[in-house]
């Protein structure tokens, strides 16, 4: 299936809400001597919560993922920390046809990269009691 079977319809929305809401988030990748973290800018969401962001090429991130594809990923912190979604999985650079297949015009000083995700949290800490909750996918 394409969502884990512990996925209410509900949790799904608050996913998918902060996913569709924001710009930006946060990539770390697995580098040779130290984790590296970025701020990406999202292209799109697939409906299985995959990832596409692309980076310039020469960047430490596009490197660092082919050698090792273990990555996290986190967006939507705002003053609040409102609503927060996490997620830990894999990254892996797009053939410029696979791209093309999620976007429309390609920028040939990018490389294209999909993180799709194994598990994710939820978090929502304006609540009161705070919300948090974590699916495996």
């Amino acid at each position: 299936g394409v969502y884990s079977n512990h996925m209410t319809t509900e949790q799904r929305e608050k996913i998918e809400h902060v996913l569709h809401t924001n710009k930006f988030g946060v990539i770390a990748t697995v580098g040779p001597k130290a984790p590296e973290s970025a701020v990406i800018t999202i292209i799109t969401i697939t409906p299985q919560f995959e990832v596409l962001f692309g980076s310039f090429k020469g960047f430490r991130k596009n490197q660092y993922i082919q050698e090792n594809p273990n990555v996290s990923f986190v967006m939507g912190w705002d003053e609040n920390l409102k609503q927060t979604v996490q997620m830990e999985g894999t990254a892996k650079l797009l053939s410029d046809s696979e791209a093309l297949s999620y976007i429309e015009h390609l920028d040939s000083e990018k490389e294209y990269f999909k993180i799709t995700p194994q598990w994710m949290r939820y978090s929502n800490f304006a609540l009161k009691p705070r919300e948090v909750w974590e699916v495996e996918i």
